[in-house]
């Protein structure tokens, strides 16, 4: 199939199924965006017109997850939401070992807790403001334990199910950064714009 006959959808999807492939049978560090793009017939530019890197992919993939969990039409909660998340990142937890395990350079956990730290300061900005260094820390200190809980428990073969690893989470979390995360009425931002 020729690129210029492919939907955006299609190929934005065709692109994100075969980098996981890819990943599953070699590691992430081995994973090129010329071999990728080679696999998907595509060329390099038309990758960069949906991602910037592997690194975005990879968080495409984790918020694409997130979003999987929380159908529009579901009356669950959001903290059973981030419950059913957990869950779903616990089914593709050897794909998570090999991206984290194979990132020598700790580039996607640290894109990671980033990607955390907006999402916060977003929940929060009628509170914070983006260039203040003291919310920035408040984001950044919440993000790293949160972050720092999630990616050891997907890297290890832990026993904690989903539902206490997301008590813990909540349980650390301040109070009004666990209602706004978990309570219906806040709003919540959109995930493209956390890119």
């Amino acid at each position: 199939m020729k690129e210029n006959n492919r939907s955006h959808d299609t190929t934005k999807r065709m692109i994100l199924d075969t980098f996981y492939q890819m990943v599953m049978e070699s590691s992430f560090d081995d994973v090129s965006i010329q071999d990728l793009c080679r696999r998907c017939g595509i060329s390099r530019r038309t990758f960069y017109n949906y991602y910037t890197d592997k690194y975005n992919l990879a968080l495409t993939l984790w918020s694409l997850n997130y979003l999987e969990s929380r159908p529009a039409d579901s009356h669950k909660s959001r903290y059973e939401m981030f419950v059913d998340n957990l869950k779903l990142d616990y089914r593709h937890r050897y794909y998570y070992r090999k991206l984290l395990n194979d990132d020598k350079n700790n580039i996607m956990s640290f894109r990671l807790q980033r990607w955390l730290e907006k999402f916060y300061l977003t929940l929060m900005e009628d509170r914070f403001d983006r260039n203040d260094k003291a919310s920035v820390l408040y984001a950044r200190y919440h993000a790293a334990g949160v972050n720092s809980l999630i990616l050891s428990w997907l890297k290890e073969d832990s026993d904690i199910s989903a539902e206490k690893l997301a008590e813990i989470i909540s349980y650390n979390l301040p109070q009004e950064l666990r209602d706004r995360i978990f309570n219906h009425s806040s709003p919540f931002p959109d995930f493209d714009s956390l890119f």
